[in-house]
Order: structure tokens, then C-alpha cells, then sequence
């Protein structure tokens, strides 16, 4: 009897939480974002920590940084910080 070949299950983002800190890899990931994205997240206002040689986001940080970017968009300038 042969069984169905495996077939890779999609994963949902994950979710990222303010008491937590990420490093950037596991953002992209959580986020599902390319390298673009995250060049203008920092642009828009993404706060970044810097340790050594890697980059780590506080959740907190990042839910702030969607929480504004609904308010720009909210606002009318499409998050665009016109």
C-alpha cells in the first residue's frame, strides 16, 4: 500500500508579542518579509537594537510601529509619511 507523497504544509505567520525580543532573522520570518520590507520598516520607523553583529526587534517595538502605521493610514496618507 503507498502512501500519498508528503506535501509541505504552509505555515500562518506567527504571532509577535510586546514582552518578547527577536532577532531580526526570526521577525522576517514571524513577519513573512523579505529583506525590502524590512528596509522600509526601518525607513518608516522601525526601531532596530543593535548587539554585536546582530539586530534584534522588542515586540513592543514592532506593535507600535503597525499601531502608527494604521494611524497614518487612518489618517489619510496611506502610511506613506507624507
Amino acid at each position: 500500500m503507498k502512501t500519498a507523497p508528503h506535501k509541505p504544509v504552509k505555515r500562518a505567520p506567527a504571532v509577535v508579542r510586546a514582552g518578547e525580543v527577536y532577532s531580526l532573522a526570526e521577525l522576517r520570518r514571524r513577519l513573512q518579509w523579505q529583506e525590502h520590507a524590512v528596509r522600509q520598516a526601518r525607513v518608516k520607523g522601525l526601531r532596530l537594537v543593535v548587539f554585536g553583529r546582530q539586530k534584534y526587534a522588542l515586540g513592543s517595538d514592532v506593535l507600535k510601529f503597525f499601531e502608527r502605521l494604521a494611524e497614518k493610514q487612518q489618517a489619510g496618507d496611506g502610511g506613506r509619511g507624507e
